[in-house]
Order: C-alpha cells, then structure tokens, then sequence
C-alpha cells in the first residue's frame, strides 16, 4: 500500500496511480517534476485508462533555508479525478489534499534525516463516504525518514 494512503479509510485507499479500469488495463502516465528557482518545486503527474478515465496529481513543495544545514520544507499534494466511476465509488473532481511540513537536517547533499507532522482531508464523494462509514474526513499524521538523493 502506497505509504501517502496507510491510514485512510477503506473505501478511500484508491490512489490516482492504481488502475484505473478493471481487467487488462491500458493506461498511459505522463509526469513531469521541475525544481524552480529559490528553492521551490513542483511535480504534476496525469494519468489516462480505459473508457476515458482520468487522474491528475499536483504537489509542490518549497525549501525554506534556516541554516546551512537546517531546512524547513511544507508541501502541498492534490489528487483530482475527470470522470465518475461507479466501481470505485469515486466522483470527478477533488478527491483529497494533503498539507505538510518537515524540517530536515542535512547531513550532506545526498543524506538527510527528517520529522514533521501532516494534514490529510478527503474531499466531494470521499468524504462522503467516509461520513457514512462513521470515519473521519481529515488525519494528522507525524511522519520521519531519510531523505537519499543520487
């Protein structure tokens, strides 16, 4: 299970990036991720599937310098969906947010370890959903890990 959906509801765990039809499923991915000036970046991934269905994720993130070593990153991820699918029980539309915040401490370019804490909120159908199973909409999570970069 994909580490950003552990702990949503059941009924919510569908992520943009499983398959998007059931049997043998054509799907194409279009990604792209850029890193912009002062720190920012952005990453955009689209996904197209059988009998026109359609997911797009947005996140963005910004590195805020402390120190040399110290850096404070919040980031913001968007899950869309284009079209109903009866199946998945899942509406066009927003699906779900998430807004977090990590300082890390780089120990050197490729090694830094990290804490922080985010906040995860269904939206439209999803959270409907999760009214109805008598769950919660939104989640506060603590989060730590390594960030390796090659």
């Amino acid at each position: 299970m994909p580490r950003d959906q552990g702990n949503l509801p059941s009924r919510a765990r569908h992520a943009p990036y499983r398959r998007l039809a059931t049997g043998v499923a054509l799907c194409a991915l279009l990604a792209s991720e850029r890193a912009l000036a002062a720190g920012m970046e952005l990453a955009d991934t689209a996904y197209a599937g059988e009998r026109q269905q359609s997911a797009l994720r947005l996140a963005a993130a910004y590195a805020i310098l402390l120190t040399n070593r110290w850096v404070l990153e919040p980031k913001v991820k968007a899950n869309f969906f284009g079209r109903d699918d009866a199946g998945r029980e899942q509406r066009a539309g927003l699906a779900d947010s998430e807004f977090g915040l990590r300082l890390r401490y780089e120990v050197s370019r490729g090694f830094a370890p990290y804490v922080g804490v985010s906040f995860n909120r269904l939206h439209g159908s999803r959270a409907e959903l999760a009214r109805e199973d008598g769950e919660d909409t939104g989640q506060v999570r603590w989060v730590a890990g390594v960030r390796l970069r090659f």
